[in-house]
């Protein structure tokens, strides 16, 4: 097989063509995994220049083409965690039951959405609640909201989504002036 090089505007009309006129249900699956892997790389470039509301729109529409899109659903939800805690919070509880995955990332998102609509305590409260039911062992590469004082949030990459969540919750126990809870939010980081 000979290799070639394809500019930006092949690539986009292969694309197309196989959306349009897919071969077998293997194609369109992958077409879909492609754009919507695009589609999230394009969000977090978005999110991290601070135009939220350009990443949150790549979702609605999707939604607007696929209102059961758990992933779609899910990823609207993540945009608008800076914007509008309470939106995001009720998306990425849809999410979760219209099959996306819950997981570590999905709890971190909801104890962040909780932090900024009800405060730290409620916010570990929750993550008390979910901690046992995570999954054990290394996560995947994320990006994820962290946050700094009341109602600032940023977005960092981490490993493991479980231990980025374990450190949040430590930071705020301590915040809260709760060493108990600091301390073992730290030890769960670490284990």
């Amino acid at each position: 097989m000979d290799e070639r090089t394809l500019d930006r505007q092949e690539i986009d009309s292969e694309i197309a063509r196989r959306v349009v006129f897919p071969q077998d249900d293997q194609d369109l699956h992958e077409v879909k995994a492609s754009l919507a892997s695009r589609m999230q790389a394009e969000a977090i470039r978005l999110l991290n220049d601070l135009r939220y509301e350009e990443a949150a729109a790549l979702f609605r529409y999707a939604l607007s083409e696929n209102p059961r899109d758990a992933v779609a659903m899910n990823n609207l939800g993540f945009c608008l965690i800076p914007t509008d805690p309470r939106e995001a919070r009720d998306l990425l509880r849809q999410a979760s039951g219209a099959g996306e995955r819950r997981s570590d990332i999905h709890v971190a998102n909801l104890v962040v959405c909780e932090a900024l609509i009800s405060g730290r305590r409620a916010a570990l409260a929750l993550a008390e609640s979910a901690w046992n039911e995570l999954p054990a062992g290394p996560g995947t590469l994320s990006t994820m909201w962290s946050t700094e004082g009341a109602d600032h949030v940023f977005l960092v990459r981490r490993v493991d989504a479980k231990a980025h969540l374990a450190g949040i919750a430590a930071q705020w126990a301590d915040e809260l002036n709760d060493a108990d809870a600091a301390a073992r939010w730290l030890e769960r980081r670490v284990a």
